[in-house]
């Protein structure tokens, strides 16, 4: 299956230089706030993993994030429309990877995991939630 990742170009050096890339754990947790957020939403989708058996790396902790992907097609993503914030140097790399080692997952729902938002059922549920209304479903 061929996919993309978008990484830092200190990323792409360390694959260069070790023939490997692995998730930086100092990366995705940059900040106290933001660690207690997403370690959350990150453990969750390696427990998805496992639940799967997904073969973890002994020295990996967290997935490495690629497109499947991009705006509803089977393409890479056009990074003349990335926002990049921090206005680092980043790269967009094409890897291909076996099957039986992705999890797909949707980008958009997982940010319900990854932020600890409240994920509705419906647009009646996600009503009824913004107005505090419990409905008992069965």
């Amino acid at each position: 299956m061929v996919l993309w990742t978008i990484q830092a170009y200190g990323a792409y050096e360390k694959l260069l230089q070790d023939k490997v890339l692995t998730a930086d754990r100092a990366c995705i947790f940059y900040d106290d706030i933001q660690r207690d957020a997403f370690q959350i939403g990150y453990d969750w989708m390696v427990r998805q993993m496992k639940k799967r058996d997904l073969v973890k790396p002994e020295n990996v902790d967290y997935p490495i994030w690629a497109w499947y992907k991009w705006d509803g097609k089977r393409k890479r993503r056009d990074m003349r429309s990335y926002s990049n914030p921090n206005k680092e140097k980043i790269v967009q790399l094409t890897i291909e990877i076996n099957d039986t080692d992705v999890l797909l997952s949707d980008f958009h729902t997982f940010h319900y995991a990854l932020n600890y938002w409240y994920l509705p059922l419906d647009k009646y549920d996600g009503d009824a939630f913004k107005k505090n209304i419990l409905i008992l479903v069965f």
